[in-house]
């Protein structure tokens, strides 16, 4: 059958069907007159079994009915599909196709033919799961039937739905990147610094005239005394994340899940910073280079929106991106967040190059694509980064983020 063709013929049966319209003839012509009636008979049939196809089909009324518009990854859509046959004829030999696409999905929605009768409505409902980031398409395909006599196909213009699967937006309560300045306060150089809202310190003495912005509300609430929450100061612009883009090196629905994982954790630091009015910026090499600036929760939207744009590919490394931008002068913050899937020896590299200078290089390494034994091997070398202030964090599965981004050590293990 050509799907592009809203009518098709089955030219098998129908050659078939004239050479027994021709036999019929010749036997009416030279054996016996009946056959001759016999023939007109047949003649007609193939125009009545069009016009009951006709009337049937084109009457058919169909319903597609979606739970949510915009699921969550981790989600389900409910898919409702009506038939409707507003006829008083039954409805012979309807075929019905779906259209259903999103990376690696376990089941597809399967293909029917069904026979509805004289103004009968079949209902059909499937639960489509989201576990990934990403673009789901579902719905009708074709609605194809066919007339009594099996010689003509038609089909009827359909449509299904898009939907953009988002990333899960988890909160961070603190996150600690090692841009604390208190050292450098305290031997006074504090000169143009300004408030890191991410980085609390203490409490003070509420003063008349002050903003309540910052107010300590469950102390207020115990003391019935006023307090202000202090925070230390820095004198960094923001934070730049550079995310790897590379393709993971597991296979399959791990690769997926890898790769859900690093925007996950992306999309829950790049919330907490905008969160605290830390400004952010985000940076990922790909074939086009995406690049996110934002400060304020009004931002994060737009960011959120804007992770569809993070496609995994073949690409340089993030440390690579990292060291060209302090080259070109692109890179404007004094500190930094790698994000990355991969035992990348450039990354690690960058990592350990910025404990010599002022501008430190924190890494979250992403290790759900490897196996266990795999990890063991480079913890050593981790392991002494951490010791010599490096800001290292491992994530190993889809429920270990939040704990391990929250977490101000490294935990060693054996």
């Amino acid at each position: 059958m050509n799907a592009e063709l809203p009518i098709t013929l089955h030219f098998d049966r129908i050659g078939l069907y004239s050479l027994a319209l021709f036999i019929v003839y010749l036997a009416g012509s030279y054996v016996a007159p009946f056959f001759l009636y016999l023939f007109i008979i047949l003649l007609i049939l193939p125009i009545l079994s069009l016009s009951y196809l006709l009337l049937t089909f084109f009457r058919l009324k169909y319903y597609q009915d979606f739970s949510t518009e915009h699921p969550m990854k981790g989600e389900s859509v409910v898919y409702r599909l009506i038939l409707a046959n507003e006829t008083l004829l039954p409805l012979h030999y309807l075929n019905v196709e779906f259209k259903t696409i999103h990376p690696y999905m376990e089941e597809v929605l399967p293909r029917f033919t069904t026979y509805i009768r004289a103004r009968q409505r079949l209902e059909s409902v499937y639960e489509i799961h989201c576990p990934f980031r990403g673009i789901y398409t579902v719905g009708l395909e074709s609605l194809a039937a066919e007339d009594p006599l099996h010689f003509f196909v038609f089909r009827r213009r359909v449509w299904y739905r898009t939907f953009y699967v988002y990333p899960r937006v988890l909160p961070l309560r603190s996150f600690s990147t090692g841009m604390e300045r208190s050292e450098r306060l305290a031997q006074g150089s504090s000169t143009g610094s300004v408030p890191d809202y991410a980085l609390f310190s203490q409490l003070r003495s509420y003063r008349h005239g002050e903003s309540l912005r910052h107010a300590a509300w469950k102390k207020f609430a115990s003391t019935g005394t006023p307090f202000l929450k202090v925070y230390d100061t820095s004198a960094e612009p923001g934070v730049t994340i550079y995310f790897d883009l590379r393709q993971t090196k597991a296979a399959g629905l791990k690769a997926l899940e890898t790769e859900d994982i690093s925007i996950d954790i992306l999309v829950a630091l790049v919330k907490y910073y905008l969160d605290h009015d830390v400004p952010v910026t985000v940076r990922a090499p790909g074939r086009t280079v995406y690049t996110f600036q934002g400060f304020g929760q009004s931002s994060f939207q737009r960011f959120y929106l804007s992770t569809m744009e993070l496609l995994f590919q073949p690409t340089i490394s993030p440390g690579a991106m990292y060291h060209l931008d302090k080259q070109t002068g692109g890179y404007e913050s004094t500190s930094a967040i790698i994000i990355s899937h991969l035992f990348d020896p450039e990354v690690f590299s960058t990592v350990d190059e910025s404990l010599s200078g002022d501008s430190p290089v924190s890494l979250i390494l992403n290790r759900s694509g490897y196996p266990r034994a795999e990890r063991k091997v480079i913890l050593p070398y981790l392991y002494s980064l951490s010791e010599r202030g490096a800001n290292v964090r491992f994530v190993d599965g889809p429920e270990d983020i939040v704990e391990s981004l929250e977490q101000g050590v490294l935990r060693y293990e054996r």
